[in-house]
């Protein structure tokens, strides 16, 4: 007999692959029932913006990469469910 735990993997960690240093990810996902997970993560990365005094859509007439740009962190949180591909398929299966 299996018994259910809602808790059986509750925390995840990542970072970005093409710049581990300005991407960071933490979050956790619970297993509300059999083969479904809620899932919430914080995700953080370091981004570009314009540099004060400058606005988007603005004329300018350098080069692209001599566009005077800061970076800033930024932060989201984001939420999902995630379905097992098993129950899905019975779910819509019509045996």
């Amino acid at each position: 007999m299996q018994l259910f735990s809602p808790i059986e993997r509750i925390t995840d960690a990542g970072v970005g692959l093409k710049n581990p240093g300005k991407r960071f990810a933490l979050g956790f996902s619970v297993e509300a029932l059999y083969g479904i997970k809620a899932i919430a993560v914080w995700d953080r990365a370091r981004v570009p913006e314009l540099a004060a005094g400058l606005t988007e859509g603005a004329a300018f007439t350098g080069a692209e990469s001599d566009i005077p740009t800061v970076d800033v962190w930024k932060t989201k949180f984001e939420f999902g469910m995630s379905m097992d591909l098993r129950y899905v398929t019975a779910l819509f299966s019509h045996q």
